[in-house]
């Protein structure tokens, strides 16, 4: 079934396999582990993760639809709710990809509902701040800020590493009041280079290696510490990593914790730490608009009518010059958009710019 399906650009379809492929070809002595991390995956993708084992043997899928059906059927004025500076913010049920799961257990006893306030309340309720990536997903830990009824708050911007503000909301500053009140930060992933130094790849991103790097069981890089070398390779079959998170070497030296997504290789699905140094790892996107770019993939490249690469427009072979009016972000990843107003994937490995 997943074989019948479309792929994209960044063949996500076609890494899909290849990581099904080596769970099931794998020696049966590891299986269990493999299985747990793909199932594990599965969850996150369903939204599932926060269930126990107990819970999701629990799940009705004929109720389940049955829900998502009557969601799906209500108009969206029902996901918007006013807030106190006259924006509306948007469920959070809509940014999560309107998954709702049902169960064949009996449906919980609603306690007695909580008494309306009084006309004249005299306490202030708290103000929280959500800091999220433009899909709605937390970026950091929500924070509560608490003070006295009339008093004044400053609801402050998180430093994240990889992402920068894109939409700071207009009522960062404000009084607390009997309503609670909540201020959301949105971000987007850093890509605009200064001169020569990148910016920290986000986390979710993909890096590769431009000389030999060794992967390391921890932060602290030592020989005993190596689980493996990675050569030096050319440009189109550098070793790739998904940035999985951050740690310090006890120098107080950043490195990333990844993951090996070279697939079909003996060190697929390895983890461990990588070096930050933009002499040896760089983002496998491009960060910045160039004037012309080369397809360097030997299958060539599509064009697409839509960034997130979908409705082919035209394809381009090996060694086409294409020229480019503007860079867009897309998630972690970046597209250019070419003089025609196609788009085509940043991908360093399938294209290359020229002068």
């Amino acid at each position: 079934m997943i074989e019948a399906l479309p792929d994209d650009e960044d063949g996500n379809k076609e890494n899909l396999l290849q990581q099904l492929d080596f769970l099931f070809n794998t020696e049966e002595s590891t299986l269990d582990t493999n299985a747990s991390r793909f199932i594990s995956m599965f969850k996150t993708g369903m939204f599932l993760s926060s269930y126990s084992d107990a819970q999701l043997a629990e799940i009705d899928p004929d109720a389940s639809a049955a829900q998502m059906s009557q969601i799906l059927q209500q108009p969206l004025s029902k996901y918007l709710h006013p807030q106190a500076d006259g924006t509306l913010q948007i469920d959070g049920l809509l940014l999560s990809g309107l998954m709702a799961y049902s169960t064949i257990m009996p449906d919980p006893i609603v306690p007695n509902p909580t008494p309306t306030p009084g006309p004249n309340p005299s306490t202030s309720q708290a103000v929280t701040v959500k800091y999220v990536d433009q899909q709605g997903k937390a970026l950091a830990p929500t924070a509560t800020l608490t003070g006295k009824l009339g008093g004044a708050y400053h609801a402050q911007a998180a430093k994240i590493d990889g992402y920068q503000v894109t939409k700071t909301p207009a009522n960062t500053i404000g009084t607390f009041t009997t309503e609670a009140q909540t201020v959301t930060y949105v971000y987007e992933p850093q890509v605009v280079q200064n001169g020569a130094a990148a910016t920290i790849a986000p986390k979710g991103s993909v890096i590769y290696a431009i000389k030999k790097i060794g992967l390391y069981q921890t932060p602290t890089f030592s020989t005993k510490q190596r689980l493996v070398w990675y050569a030096k390779q050319k440009r189109t079959n550098r070793p790739m990593f998904v940035v999985t998170g951050y740690a310090k070497s006890v120098n107080g030296v950043k490195r990333y914790r990844v993951k090996d997504v070279n697939h079909h290789s003996k060190t697929a699905g390895k983890t461990g730490y990588v070096t930050t140094n933009t002499d040896y790892t760089v983002r496998v996107y491009y960060a910045k608009r160039h004037v012309k770019i080369k397809v360097i993939n030997a299958k060539g490249v599509n064009a697409y009518q839509k960034k997130n690469l979908t409705g082919k427009r035209a394809h381009y072979r090996y060694g086409q010059q294409l020229k480019v009016k503007k860079i867009v972000s897309h998630n972690l990843t970046t597209r250019f958009v070419l003089s025609n107003g196609t788009y085509v994937t940043a991908n360093k490995k399938l294209v290359m710019t020229v002068k």
